[in-house]
């Protein structure tokens, strides 16, 4: 997975190197040969072409960017120091793995506005200097860029997890249920994390051989790479669906879990009917509100991966046409805006979800109402006694 392109002087063997589908655009470099021929000799300018355009089209969709992740890296920051005091371990947590992302995607886009910038360069003067092209510099992107989208992997693993243990705590799903769906989250980020760390390893590897002068044949080179970008798009997609799925499916079980107990509480709280009305149904209300922004964050954080899935699915399409790459950027510099900004967003309504579903603070709630409920008979109240996993969804 990567998205660096080159110019069109590149030797064949730097071309080989810096991007695995740039080796599509071998008949698109010799078909302007002749052209770049001519313009080597008298030092002019040409007509733009299309690799041009294209390098200037992926310059303006990536340098916006790089203000807007730097704004959301500070906006996060100041919100991590203002509420640090009264966060949870979990919410530290996941802040410490959105910094990790932020600061990999500036990087990501520093690197990829530098390398467009000058391939344009390089492309539209003829004397232009090729010396800004190191392989290892394109092997070190590469590997960022599985990085980027593996730990976007591992933060939706992280907030799966964390759901899941609320669901168990509060006995929202059955012990059966919840092995399954464990099983399935820890199955999903094992495989993925073995296949980008063997795509990793390859990069490296096939890097390597460049900078030391191996020459590499393009007939084997080729297909290979194509198969890497093919299966890590599909294996991205596949695994942001599994894990899409698995968070709604567990909020899904807390809302419902959540109805349940609440329509229990009312049927003991029946002697007094104003008490209900005003507070616990208040209080149900508060939660309610509260799990469905979370479902609602849920659902974008999903969206927003599969808007870079389909986005890396569109590289396999590379060689039909160069603006597949365009559109490669597009969605997936739009996806990590969305999934960052919603990032920022899901502390605090994952920190209320933690609070009211923690057993201590249910309890003595579910008993200041029984307490005041005085037309109640105490054998009424062992009849209608709340069992420990509703009271704690309440």
């Amino acid at each position: 997975m990567t998205s660096t392109f080159t110019t069109q002087q590149l030797s064949q063997q730097e071309f080989h190197s810096f991007s695995p589908w740039m080796l599509a655009l071998q008949g698109v470099l010799q078909s302007n040969k002749s052209t770049n021929s001519t313009s080597s000799s008298s030092s002019t300018l040409h007509p733009m072409t299309p690799l041009e355009l294209y390098f200037v089209l992926n310059f303006s969709t990536c340098a916006p960017y790089i203000i807007i992740e730097l704004l959301l890296f500070v906006l996060s920051i100041v919100i991590y120091i203002y509420k640090f005091k009264t966060m949870k371990r979990n919410q530290h947590v996941l802040f410490i793995m959105l910094f990790v992302l932020q600061a990999v995607v500036v990087v990501d886009l520093v690197l990829r506005v530098n390398n467009e910038a000058n391939a344009y360069e390089y492309s539209r003067l003829s004397s232009g200097n090729a010396d800004y092209l190191l392989s290892g510099i394109a092997v070190a992107h590469r590997c960022i860029i599985n990085f980027m989208v593996f730990w976007q992997l591992w933060i939706m693993f992280f907030l799966c997890t964390v759901f899941l243990q609320i669901c168990r705590q509060t006995s929202s799903i059955t012990p059966m249920v919840y092995k399954v769906l464990n099983v399935t989250n820890i199955t999903t980020i094992v495989v993925m994390s073995i296949f980008y760390a063997l795509h990793t390893l390859y990069n490296i590897i096939s890097g390597a051989l460049t900078v030391e002068g191996i020459e590499t044949d393009p007939n084997i080179i080729f297909p290979e790479q194509v198969t890497l970008i093919v299966t890590a798009g599909v294996l991205f997609f596949a695994s942001t669906l599994i894990f899409s799925i698995l968070l709604n499916i567990i909020s899904y079980k807390l809302e419902v879990a959540l109805s349940n107990s609440v329509t229990k509480l009312k049927e003991m709280m029946q002697g007094n009917e104003d008490f209900v009305s005003k507070e616990i149904e208040n209080s149900l209300k508060f939660k309610q509100t509260t799990l469905r922004k979370t479902r609602l964050i849920h659902a974008g954080l999903s969206i927003a991966l599969l808007l870079e899935a389909f986005g890396f699915i569109c590289i396999s399409f590379y060689f039909l046409s160069i603006f597949f790459g365009f559109v490669y950027l597009t969605l997936s510099n739009f996806g990590i805006f969305i999934f960052i900004s919603l990032l920022i967003g899901i502390n605090a309504p994952m920190k209320e979800v933690q609070q009211f579903f923690q057993i201590k603070t249910v309890e003595k709630e579910v008993t200041r109402a029984v307490n005041t409920t005085n037309n109640t008979s105490s054998n009424d109240r062992k009849s209608t006694k709340i069992q420990a996993g509703d009271a704690t969804i309440v």
